[in-house]
Order: structure tokens, then sequence, then C-alpha cells
């Protein structure tokens, strides 16, 4: 799952190599959405295709979604075409924030998809940079492929599902976002400020060491094997986020644990929020 940036550029020169280059700017005062495609076009790992995650891995916002909807299905299916994918490819996604953007196609792909070799770049193009890699400005030529896959909604959850758990208190939800922000003491993304009611918050950047690489597997494992305790062997832990992007990051440590037991709400705090009769939670 997760590859470093000597192990991946020993096999730049594999013919069935896909390298997705996913990064984008965090939400902020300073946001500037070109940010991803600017630093692509200046340097980039070579082989890899931009992927914008508005753009290529969400679709329209509407007033019922939250921030990054998942994208029109076969609109998806048909940029997979377009950028080559076939299940004998073997993937690599790489951002430069600590994967919490290019964790997103990660879960698409494998989750969504179904495409079995995917994996993560650790310290993404930061550490590629350090480590004196080669780079380039120019894009790939790409071969479209033949192959279609189908997408599975068997890792998703709604927002419905989601508000009836509180209910039925079956699965957990866990969020992935900053303690001031699921605290509802800061808010600087979003209108409204909190998080879904018996929600747990394990922020995501706690996934990664000092150096911005993913803790190792033992480390990962005890930050949470406390879930699977807390709902049992027929529960499932629900990973929410702002939007559906860095929850998938949760998830793919969780993986790296080896504890599968996660699914996605894709829509998020951002989508939660848009029905004013979805309860709010503050404070622990």
């Amino acid at each position: 799952m997760l590859i470093q940036a000597q192990q991946l550029q020993e096999e730049l020169s594999n013919i069935n190599l896909c390298i997705f280059d996913c990064r984008f700017a965090m939400p902020g005062p300073d946001f500037d959405p070109n940010y991803g495609r600017e630093q692509y076009h200046q340097n980039h790992i070579p082989g890899a295709q931009y992927v914008d995650l508005e753009q290529d891995l969400s679709r329209e916002v509407t007033p019922q979604t939250g921030r990054h909807p998942f994208p029109n299905d076969n609109i998806f299916l048909d940029k997979l075409q377009k950028w080559g994918l076939s299940p004998e490819k073997k993937v690599v996604v790489y951002d430069d924030k600590g994967g919490v953007i290019a964790a997103r196609l990660w879960w698409m792909l494998r989750y969504w998809v179904d495409h079995k070799d995917v994996h993560l770049l650790d310290g993404g193009f930061t550490s590629w940079q350090q480590a004196k890699m080669p780079i380039t400005s120019e894009a790939p030529a790409v071969q479209t492929s033949s192959h279609r896959y189908t997408t599975t909604q068997q890792y998703l959850r709604s927002t419905t599902e989601v508000r009836a758990n509180i209910e039925e208190k079956k699965d957990i939800v866990v969020d992935a976002r900053a303690r001031p922000r699921f605290m509802g003491e800061q808010e600087n993304v979003d209108p409204i400020a909190g998080h879904i009611p018996q929600a747990l918050n394990l922020p995501c950047m706690e996934n990664l060491d000092a150096f911005g690489k993913f803790l190792k597997p033992e480390q990962l494992k005890s930050r949470f094997s406390h879930l699977l305790e807390t709902v049992g062997e027929q529960g499932k832990i629900i990973h929410s986020c702002g939007s559906g992007v860095t929850a998938c990051h949760n998830i793919f440590a969780m993986d790296l644990a080896e504890i599968h037991a996660s699914l996605l709400y894709a829509g998020s705090w951002s989508e939660w929020i848009q029905n004013p009769d979805n309860p709010i939670a503050v404070g622990e």
C-alpha cells in the first residue's frame, strides 16, 4: 500500500505503472483552486498524470451535497479509461500534503472500482524531491484503456444511514478533522461548526510522523484498534470529515494497520449540515 521514493524510482520504466499527481490546495483564506495544476505543470514525477480533486474526483456541488460529492459514476469510469487504467496496472498516487488528498483517489480506486494494486507515495512529492529523484514538466503520452470498470456502493454510507445509526448505535462515526473544528470551537471552512452526535475524533494528521510520513503499522494499530472493541464483530467504522476527503486518510491508515472494518461517509460534515433537521453536537 505504501511505496517509498526509492522503490518508485526503480519502477519508473515499468510499462504497467500509472502515477497520479493529486496535489491540491487545502481550504482556507488563501485557497487557490489552481495550485495543484500549476505545481504539476512546473514539475512532477516522470510519467505522472494530474488528477484534480474538484474537477476529476468530485462533481458539481448542489444545495443538497457536501463540498466534494463523488463524481458521476460513468464520467469517472470514462476518465479511468482516458487515464489508461486497467487491472494489470500498478497505480501510485501522491500529493504534497501528507497523502490527505491522494488518499481520496486511493480509496476510489481500491474500494469504489475495486482496483487491487494501488499505492500511496510515503511522504509524497516532498519526499521525492528530498531524495533528489528525477522530475519533469512534460505530460506523459497515455494510451486509452479498453477496460471498463464498474462501481460498487458497498463501502459507502449515506446521510440517511448515518442519521439512522444515531438511534441504532450499531456502527461508530470517526471524524478525521482537526480537533478545534470537531469541537465546534473553530470553523473556517463550513458555515456551521460542530460534529455528528456520538462521533469520535481521530484527526488524520496524527497518522503521520514529524517528517510527514506514515507511522509504523503497529503504531497505527495502537491508534485505531480500540474502535473494533467499541463496535464489536457486527459493527463498522464510518469515516467522516469535512467533505469526504481526509476521511480516506484514516481508512488508509487503518488498512496499513490491517484493520478492515471501514466505510466512508462521502458527504461528511458539509453535507450533514445541509439538512437543518440533522442534529449537531459540540464539545466532546
